[in-house]
């Protein structure tokens, strides 16, 4: 099997041969009605926000559905999109929906998303547009929706038949079901599929939906020369469509449930290391079906999306494998991958591959040249330049390489300014090596600590002015907004992904400002 050669592989990333940033915001925190940011009015505002802007692009978090406390890493599908993100407002233009049926709706602080609520309330006007379409339209007949079927016959039925079972029996957590239905008995899953009708053909409504309406986006943003960069998470839930339908291609036991799980090993962070209990591959059998579920996994996505952030690429030459069992990861083992001919298989089969590789944490030697051989950019995190970590050189601007994309910081990281704002309080308590941290980052973004208001500007500043092909610039740094801002803190269970921004904070002014100063760094043409 030939190697790709490092000349072609690079053509990949889609990146190269242009300097542009770009924006990283998810869909749920769009401002708008209805408890949560969705695909409508709001999403093409905020293209508008970008190309007015200079920015090329726009980053999401994953859109598949979020599990309950709002994760979009913990997901019941790979491949579904989350209704929690249909434009009510299309379905009224459509005639699924009166006006009248919506009310009056006021959520809680437009700051957050109300996950219960919005659940509650976009799920009844679902099944008031669903059981409208069955009863007074021709769509659920229509060729568009038949297409959209058989296109997608690879995971819909199984995910909404699982949604349905689910929703029966009261868990997502499948080894609970009847024996029958763990282990998909031909007879039983049939019997299933009768019964069930009504429900499974309402989950492939939902979906049917969400994908004209994501493709429209992808239009109108295409039609605006704004990009679109979504997100795959490298492991999936147990709890989930992707395990329950491809059981083989995990690592399970004979009840179905995980052998060993997802983890990472002890370091100087966490003595305990941290125990993340996805669910992990069976490499052997995935690479005996020549990848088919990855590959298909990739189409999806590129069905929707121009560029991948692939999250967790270290996985992908080697994983720390934990007993079920256990409560910490300390027990963990290293495992390996077939990752060579993981990414030459895709690339020969998809002709493209234009990933992302999210190349944080434990990253070796062989990894980097995992990472290299194919061509895909890996990520710089300006925060992580100024510590005394072993890796703060790879992170400091001035180190970068061309074929790169740098970010002020990540959805798990604290804003800059709230990045800031901690490092000088630990300075004041004498924290080893905070006070060396804060006189770095001062001095290289050419601030006072008496003034860290200034600290988020100047880091955006320093990110467009690096050598990185492409700048991505949290919303929250844009709007230079604290730390009680940020999207998510890794290792804790609630408050996360709750985050929205305000309309009046995705003004002309400040896009105006955006494409003055990206344009000094040559990130951007000015627009008219």
């Amino acid at each position: 099997m030939p190697n790709p050669s490092a000349s072609s592989s690079r053509t990949h990333s889609s990146i190269t041969g242009e300097r542009s940033w770009g924006v990283l915001l998810h869909p749920t925190s769009l401002p708008g009605d209805y408890f949560n940011g969705d695909l409508g009015h709001s999403a093409r505002r905020f293209v508008d926000f970008l190309a007015a802007g200079g920015a090329s692009w726009w980053q999401t978090l994953p859109t598949n559905p979020a599990d309950p406390a709002g994760s979009p890493y913990s997901t019941a599908s790979s491949f579904a999109g989350e209704p929690l993100l249909i434009d009510l407002e299309d379905l009224i233009a459509r005639g699924l929906l009166k006006r009248t049926e919506l009310g009056s709706i006021v959520g809680d602080s437009p700051r957050k998303v109300n996950y219960p609520a919005a659940r509650k309330f976009r799920l009844a006007a679902h099944k008031t547009a669903y059981n409208r379409a069955k009863s007074s339209t021709d769509l659920l007949k229509s060729a568009a929706f038949k297409k959209f079927r058989t296109n997608q016959h690879h995971w819909l039925p199984d995910y909404a038949l699982f949604m349905a079972l689910a929703k029966k029996y009261g868990t997502c957590d499948w080894t609970c079901w009847p024996q029958p239905f763990k282990q998909r008995q031909k007879a039983a899953m049939v019997a299933a599929a009768k019964e069930l009708a009504d429900d499974i053909a309402f989950v492939e409504f939902q979906q049917f939906i969400y994908d004209q309406q994501w493709l429209a986006l992808r239009d109108y943003a295409a039609s605006r020369k704004v990009r679109l960069i979504g997100d795959i998470p490298i492991f999936v839930s147990h709890q989930s469509a992707d395990v329950w339908s491809h059981q083989n291609i995990f690592c399970l036991k004979h009840d179905g449930k995980p052998e060993v799980v997802a983890g990472c090993p002890p370091d100087r962070f966490n003595a305990k290391g941290q125990l993340w209990g996805n669910a992990l591959y069976n490499w052997k059998a995935l690479k005996s079906t020549g990848y088919e579920w990855w590959i298909a996994r990739f189409e999806r996505l590129l069905e929707h999306f121009d560029l991948i952030r692939l999250d967790h690429f270290i996985g992908f030459y080697r994983y720390w494998a934990v007993p079920s069992h256990a409560r910490t990861a300390v027990r963990g083992k290293w495992r390996y991958t077939p990752g060579n001919d993981f990414f030459e298989t895709a690339i020969r089969r998809l002709r493209n591959l234009p990933l992302i590789a999210e190349d944080l944490g434990l990253v070796t030697t062989e990894v980097v040249q995992l990472r290299e051989r194919f061509g895909f950019p890996g990520m710089r995190i300006v925060q992580f330049g100024f510590s005394s970590g072993a890796d703060a050189d790879h992170h400091k601007p001035h180190q970068y390489q061309i074929d790169s994309v740098v970010y002020t910081g990540t959805h798990d990281n604290e804003t800059a300014l709230g990045y800031l704002e901690r490092i000088k309080k630990e300075s004041r308590t004498l924290k080893k090596g905070a006070h060396n941290e804060l006189q770095t980052a001062c001095s290289y973004l050419g601030i006072e600590p008496r003034n860290l208001n200034a600290g988020p500007a100047a880091m955006i500043r320093t990110a467009f002015a690096s050598v990185s092909s492409l700048a991505i610039i949290p919303m929250q740094d844009l709007l230079g907004l604290p730390a009680s801002h940020r999207m998510n803190v890794p290792g804790t269970s609630s408050g996360n992904w709750t985050w929205r921004c305000l309309q009046s904070e995705v003004s002309p002014q400040l896009a105006k400002q955006l494409l003055q100063e990206s344009s000094v760094f040559g990130r951007s043409k000015w627009r008219p």
